[in-house]
């Protein structure tokens, strides 16, 4: 056991994987995985898989898996794409200026450059090529062999793979401060609001703009250090 007069929690996100809560979801006598536990197509050769989530993982999943078996994949929104020039320096170029502009108060304008959107690496430019980066939409409900489409019609899978993002990995704290279903824990900057002693770095915005990004994070430390040592000094 360990004792501490203030704790910063920095735990990310990977260790908490988010799966939502779909009707059904636990009457699916298929295969079920994350996108984190993915290893490789293989574990899936002619196999019909149900890839879902309109991300980077989803795609370069759709991509690979498509290779060895029949693949459809579900989204709750239209896939967006990068240009295919657009690599990751230059994703980190466009964090960092949004980051100085905003921090500023000037305005900022990227609307091409979404960093939600999906970068064209070669796998995906590869699967583009072949016709198979089709959305089929989103489902309403999971029965036990498939899933049933927002049309009404029903089809069966072999596996799923969620490719649904991550929670916080914020569990660790459930005895000293409460978090909703992805673990977001109620902060001003990093420092939580429930509770004193207690600052979260890294976790995303809502522990500090751009807190999850290298350029963001210097600042949030910063912060958060200077508080914690006013903390210190007044209890």
């Amino acid at each position: 056991m360990y004792f501490s007069k203030a704790i910063i929690a920095a735990a990310g996100t990977w260790n908490n994987p988010f799966i939502p809560k779909i009707k059904g979801i636990e009457t699916f006598k298929g295969i079920q995985i994350h996108s984190a536990n993915y290893k490789n197509p293989e574990e899936f050769r002619n196999l019909k898989v149900l890839v879902v989530g309109e991300g980077n993982s989803g795609a370069q999943i759709v991509a690979e898996v498509s290779k060895v078996t029949t693949v459809k994949w579900s989204t709750r929104k239209l896939p967006h794409y990068l240009p295919d020039e657009v690599d990751g320096f230059y994703l980190f170029n466009v964090a960092t200026a949004k980051y100085n502009a905003e921090k500023e108060g000037k305005p900022f304008n990227a609307a091409n450059y979404d960093l939600g959107n999906i970068v064209m690496v070669p796998p995906v430019k590869e699967a583009r090529s072949r016709g198979i980066l089709t959305s089929s939409g989103s489902f309403e409900s999971i029965y036990e062999n498939g899933v049933l489409w927002s049309d009404g019609t029903q089809e069966d899978f072999d596996a799923i793979i969620w490719c649904t993002g991550f929670g916080y990995t914020t569990s660790f704290l459930k005895n000293i401060v409460s978090a909703d279903e992805r673990g977001i824990v109620k902060t001003e900057e990093s420092k939580a609001t429930e509770i004193s002693g207690l600052w979260l770095a890294g976790y995303g915005s809502w522990t500090g703009y751009a807190s999850e990004t290298l350029i963001g994070i210097n600042r949030n430390a910063k912060q958060t250090c200077n508080e914690i040592i006013e903390y210190l000094q007044q209890i």
